[in-house]
């Protein structure tokens, strides 16, 4: 099927698969681009998706590293009360660097001199923010003031500082029936 859009004078191409692939140009045929139709618009995908060839630059995997004071204490912290599993550490003695991994997570840390530290913020894409919300409650895990909410820009989160003052903020996106009245 093709359409033509007068008004951005872009020809789109649409295959019917699913979820639907689309290809559009400009009027001249021009910058040509692939696109995936996803909650309501079209989505473009990167070269790698449409061809399923990875190049040198493309992007993979981040791993945040987090600051602390006191690596031994921060351990602890990650281990037993946010659940984070122990993935590494650069020397068992006396560690400096360590990697902390949660299903499909990582997070890195390294000890700090106070002159190196600075605020981080990190923000995690999880599946149920209420169960992991209960789950550092009943380990007395410190939350925000305001605990767990929906807010105006689509999210169900609530967040919490770690022992260097490190802001964590677990969330997920609210469902259209969330965003108009669901619970707060």
């Amino acid at each position: 099927m093709t359409t033509t859009n007068a008004k951005s004078r872009r020809v789109f191409a649409v295959r019917t698969r699913t979820p639907p692939v689309c290809r559009f140009a400009n009027a001249a045929g021009k910058n040509e681009r692939t696109c995936r139709w996803r909650k309501g618009r079209c989505r473009l995908l990167s070269k790698a998706a449409i061809t399923g060839k990875v190049g040198p630059g493309m992007f993979k995997e981040t791993h945040p590293i987090l600051g602390t004071r006191d690596l031994q204490r921060a351990m602890g912290f990650y281990t037993a009360r946010l659940g984070f599993a122990l993935a590494f550490m650069d020397n068992a003695d006396q560690p400096n660097y360590v990697g902390f991994r949660r299903d499909a997570v990582e997070l890195h840390m390294q000890f700090q001199f106070e002159h190196e530290m600075a605020a981080i913020r990190l923000r995690f894409l999880v599946a149920d923010p209420d169960s992991l919300f209960d789950e550092y409650r009943q380990l007395g895990v410190e939350c925000s003031p305001s605990g767990l909410r929906n807010t105006a820009w689509g999210t169900r989160e609530f967040a919490l500082y770690d022992l260097d003052r490190n802001a964590l903020t677990f969330y997920r996106h609210l469902k259209d029936a969330e965003r108009d009245g669901g619970r707060s």
